[in-house]
């Protein structure tokens, strides 16, 4: 996996300026007094920057504090050479040109309005290249929708930060994403239909990295899909660092829509995902119809039923770990923190902790599974791996429910292993909360189950709700609430297992202070040399500290560190 693919640019080629207000085509572009007003890829361009390609080694520095207005369809990106020799695209980084980013906007119409799929960067077949320090703003949207009503405003207007097509070799680091689209949560927006917005969409790639962003007020923070077009391939994606929240339906999504797609070697790490909720039930909103249901992260197979994928492999497989989910202010629904929907492949999430996950209009809670794949459809069966996780007072921590028929999470050859959590409960949330809960619904067929294949070396702790641990319902079964000796008596579950207080290093409670909470353990914490060694999985916690190659782990996403042993003297010398 290569992780930070546009940390260096050796190549040095030449530097062009770009100053949208004061800049000219007729200058040369080659020195701050003397700044072209347009980029080269961009369609307006005329004289020397129409003139002017980009090509390996080649800086393009955008004016801080001058807003670019891009064509409708972008500025085309150019293509480096190697990694060493790549197209870099800078919003001012250095600070030398102007102050602070420079603003990449999009064009309006007469009434003021963004026109629709608006684009500000845009790659297709594109390789080698960096995009980075930028403030992208007001790409598509209506700018007047207030004075429209629910049966007179036209259809959403779409815009996107930057677009990437079958791309290779891309870096998207340090830029600032906001007011996409359409993301305001008022009527007359239609809810569902009309929030809009992309930070960066992707259609296919390999080998990108985005990383050190932030997103806020739009629909779709970044979007990995493989579409129905060749070659259906994203794989070697890094997304980290990123901090995404607020007016955001899915902060992070990918998946695939078309026969025979691979989406693999794709990880989410290091990234905070916190109070987006605004647009779902039970949040402030006035949508004139349905809302969107928001998930942080979610990964799903199109609704056709597309054939023949490859989704994560045990040599490649997808990895979502080391985030952290909370939320401070917001309320809403939400249907969960991380949502895999009729989804299958390797798939490993672990290191996470997820905080306050009480949606207050329904949803599922933290870590949610409905469905898996179809046999009959050539896709992989789901091989789940729920590790070392901590979990602090949310609705449902894991909720792992079958829907569809041919489509249940017992099909033969999946796995699904919980092993290493804690789950820490308090009921905050007002009654109901379950640590796991396995829902099957819509069968008959007592066959069905939910249940993990395993559950073991978990911690548990719900003070306020005595051996509410798990419980599981089905059409015909009922409701089954499990106590510690039932959940080890019926299904063998939680042998190494065990229920007491984690004895976290701080907690400031919910609310304003969700993000506030020391998840670390103490030194006498139960939690500790409690847990399964899983190191031919992962190496690390969620602080990057290694987690030992043989022996006992601790549970949850902090492995505890050995004290260095003191001095056996200690001489204090005076510097006075």
């Amino acid at each position: 996996m290569l992780f930070l693919l546009g940390a260096a640019v050796a190549a040095h080629g030449a530097t062009y300026y770009i100053d949208f207000t004061s800049g000219s085509d007729t200058n040369n572009g080659t020195s701050v007094s003397t700044p072209l007003k347009h980029c080269p890829g961009d369609v307006n361009a005329t004289n020397v920057a129409a003139s002017t390609t980009l090509t390996g080694g080649d800086t393009a520095i955008f004016k801080g504090a001058v807003t670019y207005i891009s064509p409708s369809a972008g500025i085309t990106v150019a293509s480096g050479t190697s990694s060493t020799s790549r197209v870099l695209y800078d919003g001012n980084t250095a600070g030398t040109f102007g102050v602070g980013r420079a603003v990449i906007s999009g064009p309006v119409d007469g009434n003021g309005n963004g026109v629709n799929n608006s684009v500000g960067f845009n790659a297709v077949s594109k390789n080698y290249f960096t995009v980075e320090n930028f403030e992208f703003y007001r790409l598509g949207s209506y700018q007047n929708f207030l004075s429209y009503d629910c049966s007179s405003l036209p259809p959403s207007i779409v815009g996107t930060g930057i677009y990437l097509k079958q791309v290779s070799y891309a870096t998207i680091q340090n830029n600032y994403f906001h007011e996409i689209g359409e993301w305001q949560n008022t009527s007359p927006l239609r809810g569902d239909a009309d929030v809009s917005g992309y930070g960066v969409k992707v259609d296919s790639g390999n080998n990108l990295s985005i990383t050190g962003n932030e997103f806020t007020k739009m629909s779709y923070g970044v979007y990995l899909f493989v579409y129905n077009s060749s070659p259906l391939n994203i794989s070697q994606v890094t997304v980290s660092g990123n901090n995404l929240h607020n007016y955001m339906r899915w902060p992070v999504s990918g998946g695939v829509n078309g026969d025979g797609a691979t989406f693999q070697d794709v990880s989410i790490y290091n990234n905070a995902i916190h109070d987006y909720t605004e647009y779902d039930t039970g949040a402030s909103n006035s949508f004139c119809s349905s809302v969107p249901h928001t998930d942080g992260i979610i990964l799903f197979i199109g609704g056709i039923p597309y054939r023949n994928s490859t989704l994560g492999t045990s040599a490649h497989p997808i990895r979502i770990y080391a985030n952290s989910f909370y939320q401070n202010a917001t309320t809403g629904g939400g249907t969960a923190y991380i949502f895999l929907t009729g989804w299958g492949g390797t798939t490993y999430v672990y290191n996470n902790t997820f905080v306050n996950s009480h949606p207050s209009g329904g949803g599922e809670g933290s870590l949610y599974v409905q469905d898996g794949t179809r046999a009959s459809d050539n896709n992989p069966a789901l091989d789940y791996h729920f590790c070392n996780n901590t979990f602090y007072d949310g609705t449902y921590e894991i909720f792992l429910r079958s829907v569809t028929s041919s489509y249940e999470l017992n099909r033969t050859g999946n796995v699904l292993d919980i092993e290493n959590n804690i789950f820490y409960q308090t009921d905050n949330g007002g009654g109901g909360i379950t640590s796991v809960v396995s829902y099957d619904d819509n069968h008959n067929n007592v066959g069905i189950t939910s249940l993990p294949t395993t559950l073991d070396y978990n911690l548990y702790y719900t003070p306020n709700q005595s051996g509410h641990y798990a419980f599981q319902t089905h059409t015909t079964q009922g409701i089954t609430d499990y106590s510690w000796s039932e959940l080890q008596q019926y299904h063998s579950f939680e042998a190494h297992g065990g229920y007491a207080d984690p004895k976290f290093a701080a907690l400031s409670g919910l609310g304003l202070n969700s993000s506030s909470n020391d998840l670390r353990l103490q030194g006498l914490s139960p939690a500790i040399s409690a847990g399964a060694n899983l190191y031919s999985a992962f190496t690390a916690d969620a602080a990057g500290n290694p987690r030992p190659v043989s022996g006992a782990w601790s549970m949850g996403a902090y492995q505890a560190q050995q004290r260095p042993n003191p001095p056996l003297s200690l001489t204090v010398t005076s510097i006075h």
